[in-house]
C-alpha cells in the first residue's frame, strides 16, 4: 500500500503554476537520457570487454608457437645505448634455432649488461624474434583497459549530452519567463507609480 501511494505521488500532476511545461518535458526527457544511457552502457561495457577477451585470446592462440631460447649478446649495452630508451638497450645478438642453426637480429637488454651475456628471448616457429608471450594477466589488464574506457567514454558523451539537454531547456525556460514578464511587469509597474 505504501508503496502504491510513493508510485502515485511521483506520477502525480504538478499544480504548482511555477511548474512549467517545459519543466515536465525537461524531467521526461532526463529520465529518458538516464535510462538509455545506463542500458547503452550496461550492453556496450559488455560487449567491448567480450571483443577484448576474444581479441586477446585469439593473440594468445596464435602466440602458441612461440618459445623462450637464450641469446648471446655480442656488444654490451652501454655501447647500444640511445639517448631515448633509458633502461634498456639494444644489441646484436645470436641464438640457436630450434634445428641447430644460428639465429641473428638484435636484443634487447639491461644497460649495464656485457657483450656475452646470455639473455632470454622468444622467437616464433620460424626462428624469428617476436614479443612475449601474453600470459593470463595481460588478458585481464587489457579487458579491464577496455571496459574503464568504454565507460570513461560513455561517461563523457552523457555529461554532454546532459548538459546540451539542460541548456536547450534553460534557454526555453528563459523565454518562457521573459514572455510571462513582458505580459505581467507593465501592469505592476503602472500600479507601483
Amino acid at each position: 500500500m505504501k508503496l502504491r501511494l510513493i508510485v502515485l505521488q511521483l506520477f502525480r500532476r504538478d499544480t504548482n503554476p511555477l511548474f512549467r511545461g517545459v519543466d515536465r518535458a525537461e524531467a521526461v526527457v532526463m529520465t529518458v537520457l538516464i535510462a538509455v544511457f545506463v542500458v547503452i552502457w550496461v550492453v556496450g561495457t559488455v560487449l567491448a570487454g567480450r571483443w577484448a577477451d576474444h581479441e586477446m585470446l585469439a593473440a594468445e592462440h596464435a602466440q602458441r608457437g612461440v618459445h623462450a631460447v637464450w641469446a648471446r649478446q655480442l656488444e654490451s649495452g652501454a655501447q647500444a645505448a640511445s639517448s631515448s630508451e633509458l633502461t634498456v638497450a639494444f644489441v646484436p645478438g645470436e641464438w640457436k634455432l630450434p634445428d641447430g642453426q644460428e639465429g641473428h637480429g638484435e636484443i634487447p637488454v639491461a644497460l649495464n649488461s656485457t657483450a656475452g651475456q646470455q639473455t632470454e628471448i622468444f622467437i616464433n616457429a620460424k626462428g624469428q624474434e617476436v614479443r612475449p608471450p601474453l600470459d593470463s594477466a595481460d588478458v585481464h589488464d587489457q579487458v579491464a583497459f577496455t571496459v574503464f574506457s568504454v565507460t570513461m567514454g560513455f561517461g563523457v558523451l552523457f555529461a554532454v549530452a546532459y548538459g546540451c539537454t539542460r541548456l536547450l531547456f534553460d534557454r526555453r525556460r528563459m523565454v518562457g519567463w521573459q514572455r510571462d514578464w513582458d505580459a505581467v511587469g507593465p501592469t505592476w509597474s503602472r500600479q507601483g507609480g
